[in-house]
């Protein structure tokens, strides 16, 4: 066993996932949060946010240094808790297909699931254009914490559109968003 014995390996899985969750979530919506709201940061998170239209690839669509730092704020800190592999394994399939679904281009609705998780319209709303609707739902997964500090929008309709005004501030391919954060122009701050 790896980290520290203070994981409550004792507990049934689903609690222990639901654990891992709600304690990752903490961190990553602070992280989120910054990042949307320093520009250094939002540099780097600014090429998951200029896809002109969502589906079920932008949830991986980073720029590899934000990766690191998401990877950072989750794995690492749950093992060095103790967590054991099994509610690891799947507390990171169950992120990865939320994930995956939550930036879908589909049009479904959760009922009471859309005040936990981050899903369907609320998700929307984080990648609408406009900063006063994006700087909301910053949320990975659950909305919990977005309720909690008073970031959570839900108005109800889909965004008209999503994506990062004016559409000519982001670079085109791979290799320009990947250099765009250190370049002298600022895109998209």
């Amino acid at each position: 066993a790896l980290g520290w014995a203070v994981w409550p390996r004792d507990w049934p899985w689903g609690m222990q996932v639901a654990l891992a969750l709600v304690s990752v979530e903490w961190a990553q919506y602070w992280v989120h949060r910054a990042q949307h709201a320093w520009p250094l940061l939002w540099r780097f998170h600014a090429v998951h946010h200029s896809a002109r239209r969502l589906y079920w690839l932008n949830a991986g669509r980073v720029h590899p240094l934000e990766a690191v730092v998401n990877y950072l704020v989750a794995v690492p800190v749950l093992v060095a808790l103790g967590c054991g592999a099994e509610p690891l394994a799947v507390y990171l399939v169950f992120i990865s297909v939320c994930a995956s679904a939550q930036h879908a281009n589909v049009d479904f609705r959760l009922g009471p699931l859309n005040w936990v998780l981050s899903q369907g319209p609320v998700h929307r709303w984080h990648h609408a254009p406009g900063k006063a609707d994006a700087d909301h739902n910053f949320g990975v997964v659950l909305i919990l914490w977005d309720l909690v500090f008073g970031t959570f929008k839900a108005p109800g309709d889909w965004p008209e559109r999503v994506g990062i005004d004016p559409v000519e501030s982001q670079p085109k391919g791979y290799v320009a968003q990947v250099l765009a954060p250190f370049s002298r122009r600022r895109r998209g701050d």
